[in-house]
């Protein structure tokens, strides 16, 4: 395997189960259809140009779903189900899987941030050659990425998931450690009506 690996973090998206605080104003149906188009954009703007550059691993829930997702996805070689009780757990269990198989840098992204690019996930793998860690930080007090060069458990445990304090909380447990972090610039995720309105995305 490659030394550096990419994992995508995605669901199947199945009506009622994507994008909840969308679907509360725009209905299920709609919200499943945002957030696929999200997804299909998020894998087609960071699949490497080369397998030199690095391997994308395409992790995905719920685990049933696997068929379904690679016909969805089909292009892509390396898929993955996601495996824990939180997303704490199976972030850690992600990172573990791909450092298994001999990955050396790992980096990992959600399906949410129309923004990232090939260039990003590039630098990050870049700064993870001086850097323990590095952190895309969001608007909303998130992280829309992270990579690190061995899994670290402390960083997926006893975190707020999915409030404004994940990417505080994670600095936090970082600093504590005396680990090195680098970030990237800040973007925005969609959760909400109002981050769609800011992209103007033709969805």
């Amino acid at each position: 395997m490659n030394s550096n690996v990419l994992i995508i973090f995605l669901k199947y998206p199945v009506p009622g189960m994507v994008k909840s605080r969308l679907a509360l104003h725009l209905g299920n149906e709609r919200a499943a259809e945002i957030y696929k188009k999200i997804a299909e954009t998020i894998v087609q703007k960071v699949t490497p140009a080369s397998s030199e550059d690095y391997i994308l691993e395409i992790c995905f829930s719920p685990q049933e779903d696997e068929k379904l997702v690679r016909k969805w996805l089909v292009e892509n070689e390396y898929f993955s189900p996601q495996q824990g009780s939180d997303l704490g757990e199976r972030m850690l269990n992600a990172f573990k899987h791909v450092f298994e198989k001999g990955c050396k840098r790992a980096v990992l992204i959600g399906s949410d941030c129309p923004d990232i690019s090939r260039g990003i996930i590039t630098q990050s793998f870049d700064m993870l050659k001086a850097k323990h860690i590095v952190l895309g930080p969001t608007y909303d007090g998130g992280y829309y990425l992270i990579g690190v060069r061995e899994p670290i458990p402390e960083l997926f445990s006893n975190i707020e998931w999915g409030t404004e304090k994940v990417l505080s909380q994670t600095t936090d447990k970082i600093n504590a450690a005396g680990l090195s972090l680098c970030l990237l610039p800040m973007l925005r995720d969609i959760d909400r009506v109002e981050d769609l309105q800011y992209y103007n995305l033709d969805l």
